[in-house]
């Protein structure tokens, strides 16, 4: 699969996931992506479930306009991922029932710099 260089990340200003009380700024982790690209590697939608279910509200029409082959952004906490952008295609590729969908993660380090 290619690596993250191939993708247009265009931060906003603005862009945040709260979860469990944490802030992820999701313009900066697209930042540290932009300058430091790595691999987009296909994570089983499983990893990703506990969270659909406690963490997220999907729009479905957003939902079904997404594209799911555009990779989601996850920060590593624990040494676990967590997806911090790209719930919809997530929500879209359950839908699709596919097993798997494209991530690029970001290490505990660049975690720690984009949480507040």
């Amino acid at each position: 699969m290619a690596d993250s260089s191939t993708i247009d990340w265009q931060p906003r200003l603005g862009e945040n996931f709260i979860f469990a009380g944490k802030h992820y700024d999701i313009a900066k982790a697209k930042d540290i992506i932009k300058a430091t690209p790595r691999p987009i590697e296909n994570q089983p939608l499983p990893v990703f479930k506990s969270m659909y279910y406690e963490a997220v509200k999907i729009d479905w029409d957003k939902a079904e306009k997404t594209d799911p082959t555009i990779p989601a952004i996850a920060v590593t906490e624990g040494g676990k991922l967590m997806l911090i952008d790209g719930w919809h295609r997530y929500a879209k590729a359950l839908r699709l029932r596919n097993t798997e969908m494209p991530v690029v993660a970001l290490t505990e380090e660049e975690t720690a710099k984009i949480r507040r």
